[in-house]
């Protein structure tokens, strides 16, 4: 079971939202499999392999070119089969990711923290009238 290209599309665009700089059309994606590495789709759908490999193309795109990712690609599959090469990055590094993300949302927190209006001004008590 898979994604059809307008579900595949919203899918990735969801999980890249937080950036909010990275976005994908379906002629990026048709684009991405023309050129190589992104599999064709089965019978028109997407499965996890070739989203995972969108996810990765998406973001390496911004800081090199598609033959370049090509080639990576290329190299890994010679190497690992993608299960396993998922297993080798996120599944060794299973604690730093969790720490990372931990992390991230207390960050997340203190920034919305920082960012709050105050209606009263906490030193004086009186109505804060720059907010």
């Amino acid at each position: 079971m898979g994604f059809y290209l307008e579900e595949t599309t919203k899918c990735v665009n969801y999980v890249f939202k937080p950036l909010t700089c990275v976005e994908i059309t379906g002629s990026i994606i048709r684009n991405y499999v023309k050129m190589g590495p992104v599999s064709n789709p089965v019978k028109k759908q997407y499965g996890a392999n070739q989203i995972a490999h969108l996810l990765c193309v998406t973001l390496l795109k911004q800081v090199m070119p598609l033959d370049y990712i090509s080639q990576l690609f290329e190299r890994q599959k010679v190497i690992y089969t993608d299960p396993i090469a998922y297993v080798d990055t996120a599944g060794r590094n299973k604690k730093a990711i969790r720490a990372y993300i931990k992390n991230q949302l207390q960050e997340d927190q203190i920034a919305d923290q920082v960012s709050i209006k105050e209606f009263v001004d906490p030193f004086t008590g009186s109505k804060n009238t720059k907010a």
